[in-house]
């Protein structure tokens, strides 16, 4: 008779199937609100049915738009920047890479002060240069 503890959030899984935990998590994120996001800013982290708090421990790169570069370490993010994050949280959390998984791979920042969302985000890596590709031909002689 094995007892089980389990709380609204706890995700169960086979063992085999178990993700990594951690209290660190390295993001991809949409900054969404009107103030910026700061390094040391205290946030709530939902991820899927559970919500912890955590901190803005890095902002290693935000996107820039124009010429799809990044600049590193931007202090902050405003509306609708894309950037990278580094998130500690107070609590471990079953989190994958997005690109394994977009259930366990996803997550919100919310303000703790009025619950309003300020950053929609994606665990793992990214803005990865990819390999080159060999240009190949469709069908009509178009090239990619």
């Amino acid at each position: 008779d094995d007892d089980i503890d389990v709380s609204r959030g706890d995700l169960i899984v086979p063992r085999k199937d178990a993700p990594e935990t951690t209290q660190d998590v390295e993001a991809t994120v949409c900054h969404v609100a009107d103030a910026p996001l700061t390094v040391g800013h205290r946030v709530l982290l939902k991820h899927g049915t559970r919500t912890v708090k955590a901190i803005v421990k890095d902002i290693p790169a935000r996107l820039t738009l124009d010429d799809l570069s990044l600049h590193p370490h931007p202090g902050r993010l405003v509306a609708n920047d894309i950037g990278r994050v580094t998130l500690r949280t107070a609590e471990p959390l079953p989190a994958d890479s997005y690109a394994d998984s977009r259930r366990t791979g996803s997550f919100i920042l919310i303000d703790p002060n009025d619950g309003t969302t300020l950053t929609a985000g994606m665990a793992g890596e990214s803005f990865a240069t990819p390999e080159p590709v060999k240009d190949e031909a469709d069908d009509d002689g178009w090239d990619f």
